[in-house]
């Protein structure tokens, strides 16, 4: 879809043995190129661009599938960074954590 093409989006996780260097582009979905999507291990990133192309909002979701638990953040770009961002913090009260983040911009 042109819409589609006109966003680029990251996950990142960091601790536990995961990178803040190692990022997950999403791609389009095989079954909806309006949904943009990367798993790694236990976690899925999405992107839905439905509603982007007419009010310029994307809807971000994180999916924990082991913890059964999804965080989601809708959101237009930032005028100044360009960026939408979702940040989710797994075990924060543990000695363990993890940050769970996805990272869309306009190109």
């Amino acid at each position: 879809m042109i819409f589609a093409s006109a966003v680029v989006c990251f996950g990142v996780l960091i601790g536990r043995g995961y990178s803040v260097q190692d990022t997950y582009e999403l791609k389009p979905s095989s079954s909806d190129a309006l949904l943009l999507v990367a798993k790694k291990d236990q976690f899925s990133f999405v992107a839905d661009l439905v509603d982007y192309s007419t009010t310029g909002k994307i809807r971000l979701f994180v999916h924990d599938v082991k913890a059964d638990y999804t965080a989601v953040s809708n959101g237009t770009f930032n005028g100044v960074t360009g960026e939408i961002s979702l940040k989710q913090v797994i075990g924060y009260d543990t000695s363990d954590p993890l940050t769970v983040s996805l990272s869309c911009y306009e190109k």
